[in-house]
This record gives structure tokens, sequence and C-alpha cells, in this order.
């Protein structure tokens, strides 16, 4: 799940000369990825670790709300 979410080409890999001052919010976003968003079925199986973004930015909220929220992220 770290791999399929972390490890990919579609996210930034900064170092910690490239940004030592990012905010935490924009570094979530920029170096997690959401895989498999539409797939209800592994949605569950992981707990809604395919919503990573979401995991990392909402870690106390249900993840049968992330669908949900990626939308709202995805927008903003």
């Amino acid at each position: 799940v770290f791999q399929s979410a972390h490890a990919v080409d579609n996210v930034d890999h900064p170092s910690v000369a490239d940004s030592p001052h990012q905010e935490w919010t924009v570094h979530q976003i920029r170096t997690t990825s959401n895989f498999a968003p539409g797939n209800r079925f592994l949605t569950f199986i992981l707990g809604g670790l395919n919503y990573q973004r979401e995991h990392h930015l909402f870690p106390r909220i249900n993840h049968i709300h992330y669908p949900a929220i990626s939308r709202i992220i995805k927008d903003v």
C-alpha cells in the first residue's frame, strides 16, 4: 500500500534542500497519491488507505468518508 501511494511517478520526491519550509498540507498533497479510488472493494479491504491524501490530511475521520472528501480536495 505504501509503494502504491508514495513510490510512483505522479508524486513529487522533494529533498530537504528543495523545500525546507514547505507547508505541511502542501507537502502531503505533493508527496502522496490516491490509487484505485473508484474501487469500492479495495477501499473496504484496505480501510481507505487507497485514499492516501485524505488519510494523511484527515487521519481521524472514518475512511468511509474519504471518497466524498477526495472530490472536495480535487476541486480545491
